[in-house]
């Protein structure tokens, strides 16, 4: 899927960024092999699979959870204070476990989000 993605996102560049230098060019029929390769890959298990068809839509689902939570997070910047509370909990146990921080407790640290 994400393959897939980056292949259109190629392509949609290639043609609304036609001015911004490259560090590559790709020939055009290769991404579209690879986006209709892709989609084959993806399409042919939900059509011809019946058990394993829940696994791969629930795949499918968590995978694409992630969108929303981006556009929410990321890039309307939405901070809510349970999630610092919560990343911050994480880290601090992390810490403990792996034995990587330099802090004393967690209220030492403070968590800076730098997006350009």
């Amino acid at each position: 899927l994400f393959y897939c993605l980056s292949f259109i996102g190629l392509l949609i560049m290639r043609y609304t960024k036609r001015n911004i230098k490259r560090p590559f060019k790709v020939w055009t029929p290769v991404p579209m092999v690879m986006i209709c390769s892709t989609l084959f890959l993806i399409t042919v298990p939900l059509v011809f699979m019946s058990v394993e068809r829940w696994y791969i839509l629930l795949g499918l689902i968590l995978v694409l959870t992630g969108t929303p939570l981006y556009l929410l997070l990321i890039y309307y910047k939405y901070r809510p204070a349970v999630f610092t509370r919560i990343s911050s909990m994480i880290i601090g146990v992390s810490n403990t476990i792996f034995y990587t921080s330099s802090f004393k407790n967690t209220e030492d640290m403070t968590i800076e989000y730098s997006y350009q």
